[in-house]
């Protein structure tokens, strides 16, 4: 496809262009078609952006693109100094100007937004600077509540400095620490610092030396105290500690506090960080090529075992296959072996060896070679020699198929996926096909007992679904299951009506969507109208109500969140998002019950009071639950009520928390009641090497085993504590299986149920979606809730705001909605009774509950996919995979104890639920902008997307390091809506897309770059013809990758693509090689990089880009320029 680019001057406009858009105006009008069938009626987005005479924006009209096809207007208006401090929110118009510009953009405002204030506002300060001094977001109520923004530098004993001395032993820098502190503190104006104090008046000071490294972010906690997180730097410019809140309020320091509490770094000679430790786990080591790509990693566990993690690359860097090795020496030694090795650093295609039940079609040339077990494998270009048409035809749903053993036009798209089990010898083989667009459109995955599940989707012109056909079988021989789903989408490709049917039983009408005229879902009507949703917003585009609670008017469940306006006085409005009062009601019993919510300054919960606002006798307090944290988020203290019939309310829990090293050693209950934290006797957890949780007697669990994916993978119970019998010798423990990438594929509970109970063995199978018990096929997921086979009954979900399962409903015999189950929750996720699944359930073995994980029925508890989390003591057991990105708070901390409004992604880090819609609509907004062409401002809303996720998670992170590995999250998948991600994941659904995102080849927590420095086939041909045109220039002294330190850059270090050296002259040219955007210039990232180098070097390298301008999306643009 091309982008048609007609530049008109105002004598060539004819016809219908000059009839709809303004003649006296400067624009640029762009026409992205959606959907272009051959022989169908063409779908297009058009948008007119108007500016004034010095090429600001002054109105951007969307034409026709509101539900009723009006046109949506968005107004820009500049202060004095011609600056945009005032940002509107789109206004839908009373019809449709076809384009042309509205004199009166904001009268229709009113019918829409009401009397609420339509504009954030921001106050500058008057200088050249123009920086921001204040920010108020849109509402009469936030008016008063700006967010305040102050610069400047540090005051006198306002920051400690520490004093750092390096030696190199063994060819590591080791960073040593003077504990003595006779740094003192930094001189007064020797640091930059900026302070940010939110609507609700919390305080988030960072402070930056003169190269820009982070040195203190300080949070006010609400009180006088602070959490303050120190960054230590060496001599070179490295960082070599983090020091978290507790090791820095400390007044000295030494070895036996900075080892358990301090995140440390360790470096070589070329500035690779070869090992870390972080709280709470010990050393992890690293090893790498000569290339500087990441070969080995061991952590303390596969240390224990002389074990490391390899991986292998292709020449053009990216990971190809994974695995382990067997080795006792040394990282030192290891390293050595690197350095010196002067083989091959890629593998090829044209080799092939037997390993680990299946043949890698790869050689094993490159360091290491020992290989002890392969565990992933990869292949790009082509599929394996023997995909052929049993996986895929030449056409899928009308698309033609271009990946068929044959790479012309398949270069750098992932053919085929395979992943180990760890716990056994099986493997998924999974291989993926894609349309002439290099679009996939389907995948046929072998599951690791021999069955497929296959699915095909056929994409519109813009890449949206317009069906999907899922095929699965669960053995080889078993009988095929057919899901088929349809998706009808307006005129913008908004989502209206989605279709859903299994086998030949009758078609489902999951969900039909209504929406206002400024795009938000504002009624959904589920299983055939089974249930009509509504959904309710506030100014700010804050969801406030499912239903009405107050009037459920024959509905089964109600939800209302507040902010700024509680009804109870007696507790705080809330500004800055946390939410501050949720009343709901169910229709089973019709009560009314409501949480009020209070906050410390770091948006912890420190209280959820329970009431029951509308009855005369309420259970008030009955469900209240309390907590007192330290400064980095250990609860120390947690207290809840229960209702007890009978007996009344009481309290429940009384939890006294013991730590030694950052771990959780024991957690005493002084309530009396067995209820919701079991036992009272405080017996010491155990940990192992890796800080997993590896017994936990007062829960009756004797021993945990983990894989070096610190997932558990055996749980050995104490049989008298699960079943109460004292006397049969029948065994209780539970296995599970996981493949190489972390999905769970099998678990096996083994129990009795009493003295009179045999030995039992339950079997759960979870294979891509479909979840079997027993060898019987029980359910599937649905983007509403769940399929039941054994009923063949769609069971639809209510949620809340954090993705807890609320109430679940079906079509009853009378074709009325039935109430299947109803659950409350406190705060932390601990279901009200604890009982999730009603006796009267038609779906017994569905255990999805606290944020839509599966609640274990041996442990209970609630399985995120990367850690495993308990919500009777309200903490994950497992370190943070990424906890460097959060230093300021546990690594074990649940969702960072901002548990009312965040939602836990994966087990990995937390997202404000609001911040959430936002950062998707931002990610939509991004991709829309690709497809019309405008890449430059698509990756910068991508970028103030990730700074929003980042700074409203109310804690400022660290930086995450210049090394070649990207983090195990989706975060990654770039265009992926956040909510269809993260549902995935809890279903355990792994796309193909989303298994190409990288998410787990080396499996400690981090994976290298697919592509590393070296960069992808694009990249690698451009350096190649690069190489050429300076060698036949002179320039014949060529180097690659090319380190230069840029200590005043947004990083610390960049690397060169080429650089070329002229003998005879001593000329130096350095050339960036690079993706462009539609006009020609860098994209964000590579204009970083060009940049940092030439302020550390006082030259600008040339730009080189590998990609043609040639967009997947058809576009027409206009532009037109007044003089």
């Amino acid at each position: 496809m091309k982008k048609i680019i007609s530049v008109f001057a105002s004598i060539l406009l004819t016809g219908s262009l000059s009839a709809q858009l303004s003649s006296t105006e400067n624009y640029v009008s762009t026409k992205t078609y959606l959907d272009y069938p051959a022989g169908g009626s063409v779908k297009t987005a058009q948008k007119v952006e108007y500016y004034d005479g010095i090429g600001r924006s002054k109105q951007v009209v969307d034409v026709q693109a509101s539900p009723g096809k009006k046109d949506v207007v968005t107004h820009f208006e500049y202060d004095s100094f011609g600056r945009n401090v005032y940002n509107y929110l789109p206004i839908p118009q009373v019809d449709t100007q076809y384009g042309g510009i509205y004199t009166a953009p904001l009268v229709n405002a009113p019918s829409v937004y009401g009397s609420e204030k339509i504009f954030s506002e921001k106050v500058l300060e008057n200088s050249p600077l123009g920086r921001i001094q204040q920010q108020k977001h849109e509402g009469w109520d936030w008016s008063t509540r700006p967010v305040f923004f102050e610069e400047g530098t540090n005051a006198d004993g306002e920051v400690r400095k520490v004093v750092t001395s390096t030696e190199i032993i063994n060819g590591i820098i080791i960073t040593n620490i003077d504990f003595n502190l006779s740094g003192g503190t930094y001189n007064p104006g020797e640091l930059y610092k900026k302070t940010v104090i939110d609507e609700d008046g919390n305080k988030t000071t960072e402070f930056t030396n003169g190269k820009g490294q982070k040195i203190l972010s300080r949070k006010t906690t609400g009180g006088s105290d602070t959490a303050d997180t120190y960054y230590v730097y060496n001599e070179y410019g490295q960082l070599a500690y983090i020091f978290p809140p507790l090791l820095s309020i400390k007044t000295s320091w030494g070895p036996k506090d900075i080892n358990p509490a301090a995140y440390s770094y360790r470096y070589d000679g070329r500035g690779r960080m070869v090992e870390k430790k972080i709280p709470g786990k010990g050393i992890e080591s690293r090893v790498y090529n000569r290339l500087d790509r990441l070969i080995l990693a061991q952590d303390p566990a596969l240390a224990g075992k002389n074990e490391w993690l390899f991986t292998k690359y292709d020449k053009f860097g990216r990971v190809i296959y994974t695995g382990t090795i067997s080795n006792s020496q040394t990282r030192e030694e290891l390293q050595e072996l690197a350095d010196n090795d002067t083989g091959p650093t890629d593998e090829n295609r044209n080799e092939a060896f037997d390993h680990s039940n299946i043949k890698v079609e790869y050689s094993n040339n490159a360091f290491p070679t020992d290989i002890k077990e392969v565990l992933t494998i990869k292949y790009y270009d082509k599929h394996m020699g023997f995909v052929d048409d049993t996986y895929f035809p030449t056409v899928i749903l009308g698309q033609e198929v271009i990946l068929r053993n044959s790479q012309d036009q398949a270069k750098g798209l992932l053919a085929d996926s395979f992943m180990k089990n760890l716990e056994d010898n099986e493997w998924t083989k999974t291989f993926y096909a894609y349309d002439n667009m290099g679009r996939e459109i389907a995948s046929h995955s072998i599951n690791h007992l021999g069955g497929y599940t296959r699915k095909e989707s056929q994409l519109s012109f813009s890449g949206t679904v317009k069906k999907m056909i899922t095929y699965h079988r669960k053995t080889k021989s078993g009988k095929e299951k057919k899901i088929t789903e349809d998706f009808e989408y307006d005129h913008q490709d908004r989502l209206l009506k989605h279709w859903h049917q299994v086998d030949s039983e009758p078609v489902e009408l999951l969900a039909e969507n209504t929406y206002n005229e400024i795009s938000q879902p504002v009624n959904k009507k589920v299983g055939n109208n089974l249930q009509s949703i509504d959904y309710t917003y506030n100014i700010r585009g804050f969801r406030t109500k499912i239903n009405d609670p107050e009037n459920l008017g024959g509905k089964l469940f109600g939800y209302h969140i507040k902010y700024e306006k509680p009804e109870t006085n007696l507790y705080l409005a809330k500004y800055n998002g946390n939410i501050s009062e949720i009343d709901w009601k169910t229709a089973d019993d019709g009560t009314f019950r409501r949480y009020n919510y209070t906050y410390d300054g770091l948006d912890r919960l420190t209280l959820a009071a329970y009431t029951e606002p509308n009855i005369t006798s309420p259970y008030n307090n009955a469900y209240t639950e309390s907590l007192f944290y330290d400064l980095e988020g250990n609860i120390q203290n947690l207290t809840r009520n229960t209702y007890i019939p009978g007996q009344g309310v009481r309290p429940m829990d009384n939890l006294t928390y013991k730590y030694a090293a950052r771990r959780l050693l024991s957690v005493t209950d002084n309530s009396g009641v067995y209820d919701g934290y079991p036992d009272s006797s405080g017996i010491p957890m155990t940990y192992d090497l890796n800080g997993n949780m590896s017994s936990h007697e007062d829960k009756g669990i004797l021993k945990i085993g983990y894989n070096h994916l610190n997932l558990p993978n055996k749980i050995t119970f104490n049989k008298a504590f699960l079943s109460h019998d004292m006397t049969n010798s029948y065994k209780s423990y539970s296995k599970y299986i996981y493949r190489a990438d972390g999905i769970k594929v099998r678990k096996e509970f083994v129990y009795g149920t009493g003295p009179s109970s045999l030995e039992t063995h339950k079997i759960t199978e979870y294979l891509d979606g479909f979840q079997y018990t027993d060898d019987i096929l029980n359910f599937i997921p649905t983007s509403e809730g769940y399929y039941n086979f054994e009923q063949k009954k769609y069971i639809y979900n209510y949620t809340d705001q954090v993705g807890n399962v609320r109430l679940s409903f079906y079509k009853g015999a009378n074709g009325t909605a039935e109430i299947d189950r109803v659950t409350n929750y406190y705060p932390f996720g601990l279901e009200f009774n604890e009982n999730i699944v009603p006796v009267n359930s038609i779906t017994q073995n569905y255990r999805y509950s606290t944020q839509g994980q599966e609640k274990q029925e041996d442990t209970k508890w609630s399985s995120f996919k990367w850690r495993n989390y308990d919500p009777t003591f309200g903490r994950f057991f497992n370190v943070d995979p990424l906890a460097e990105s959060y230093p300021t708070w546990s690594t074990y901390a649940f969702s960072g104890n901002r548990v009312v409004d965040s939602r836990e992604l994966e087990g990995l880090e937390p997202l404000p639920t609001n911040m959430a819609r936002v950062y998707e609509s931002h990610l939509k907004d991004a991709d829309r902008l690709d497809r019309q062409g405008r890449s430059y401002e698509a990756a910068k809303i991508r970028e103030r997307a990730d700074l929003m996720q980042e700074v409203n998670t109310a804690i400022i992170s660290a930086p995450i390091f210049e090394i070649e590995e990207v983090i195990l999250t989706f975060r990654a998948a770039q265009g992926a809506g956040f909510f269809a991600r993260a549902w995935n994941a809890i279903k355990g659904i792994v796309t193909g897309a989303e298994a190409s995102s990288g998410i787990a080849e080396t499996t400690i927590g981090k994976v290298p770059n697919p592509y590393g420095k070296a960069g992808g086939p694009l990249h690698q041909a451009k350096i190649e013809e690069v190489g050429k045109k300076l060698d036949a220039d002179g320039f014949t002294e060529i180097k690659t990758e090319v380190k230069i330190d840029t200590p005043l850059g947004s990083k610390s270090k960049r690397f060169v693509d080429i650089q070329g050296t002229n003998p005879k002259t001593g000329e130096v040219r350095q050339v960036q090689v690079g993706k462009q955007n539609q006009n020609g210039t860098p994209v964000s990232r590579e204009r970083k990089a060009l940049d940092d180098i030439e302020q550390a070097t006082g030259k600008r390298p040339e730009f080189a880009p590998y990609n043609q301008l040639k967009p997947k999306i058809k576009m027409e643009e206009d532009r037109v320029i007044r003089n």
